[in-house]
């Protein structure tokens, strides 16, 4: 690792009752070969072992910080960890994911190299243990234009990523409170703001999706479509907001779109009642575009079924 890279990072970290897990993420975070790290733990309000387990690793590392505050939710608690990082950069790592133990010093010389905001690389996906997936793997490039920033994106993941922590505090980028696919709308802003988004494809995020977690649990189906629903108006209000050029809003809308599309995704199989619940033709309103057909597997459906100012679920 070049010597003069020595600027520090801080790491947030939310936490919500994942005693199980929290042991294996602090450890990958806590032996990284960088060792510039200011750890933010944010205790949302656990109910569980959790706070002991970071009150006993605080004891034994000093670049642990332990924030207690009352549950409020994964956005809040990013947010809480923005405001309190003093860092030159800053990551995200969710309390039941780990990372390869160069993941920041690949990130750091990525960014050293390129001179980018934002550094990001390739995921692992597990699935109750199992590995399933690596997300996307792309070649190492340099992403300058809005376009080609905004096509390298691939959904709302905020954890795979390296970011200038003045770039979300110039542009006042922070999650939206309480509302779950917070990352969607938090990483077209920061594509569209940053100066270049580098790809590492050298080191590796470990995303382990669990059953009942936020994004699969059947129990949070009506409060997952609302949230949906929100967060892809605020992203089309975004793009018009800032007068995207045609291209930059052509590629924003599929990037919009897969957000909502993913093949695994739980809602996929639930379409009618999706169809029901999002009012597609305010977004489309927003958007001042047609959709092409190939963008969108709604598009299967008639929107002439769709009944414009249709209520949330």
């Amino acid at each position: 690792m070049p010597k003069q890279i020595n600027k520090k990072i801080s790491v947030v970290i939310p936490i919500y009752n994942t005693e199980k897990f929290l042991v294996k993420t602090l450890d990958s975070v806590i032996n990284q070969t960088y060792k510039n790290l200011e750890i933010i733990c944010v205790n949302d309000g656990s109910t569980d072992n959790s706070l002991n387990i970071l009150t006993s690793y605080a004891k034994n590392d000093f670049r642990i910080k332990i924030i207690n505050k009352p549950n409020s939710g994964l956005s809040d608690a990013r947010n809480t960890g923005i405001d309190a990082a003093s860092g030159e950069y800053i990551a995200f790592v969710d309390s039941d994911d780990y990372i390869d133990k160069d993941f920041y010093e690949k990130l750091m010389e990525s960014i050293q190299k390129s001179g980018a905001d934002v550094a990001m690389t390739s995921t692992k996906c597990f699935k109750n243990g199992n590995f399933k997936e690596v997300l996307k793997p792309y070649i190492e490039t340099v992403c300058e234009s809005a376009v080609a920033k905004i096509r390298i994106l691939r959904g709302g993941g905020v954890w795979d990523k390296l970011y200038a922590l003045s770039l979300l505090n110039d542009r006042g980028i922070r999650f939206p409170s309480g509302k779950n696919y917070e990352g969607n709308i938090f990483l077209l802003k920061v594509a569209f703001h940053a100066n270049k988004i580098y790809f590492s494809p050298n080191t590796f995020y470990n995303y382990c999706l669990r059953e009942n977690s936020i994004s699969t649990s059947k129990d949070n189906i009506s409060k997952n479509l609302q949230d949906r629903c929100y967060i892809l108006e605020e992203m089309c209000k975004f793009i018009s907001e800032n007068k995207f050029a045609y291209k930059e809003k052509f590629y924003a809308h599929k990037y919009i779109l897969r957000s909502i599309c993913d093949k695994n995704d739980i809602y996929i199989t639930n379409m009618p009642l999706i169809i029901k619940n999002i009012c597609f033709l305010s977004i489309i309103t927003h958007l001042g575009l047609k959709f092409p057909k190939y963008c969108c597997k709604f598009l299967q459906y008639k929107l002439k079924k769709i009944i414009k100012g249709v209520s949330y679920v």
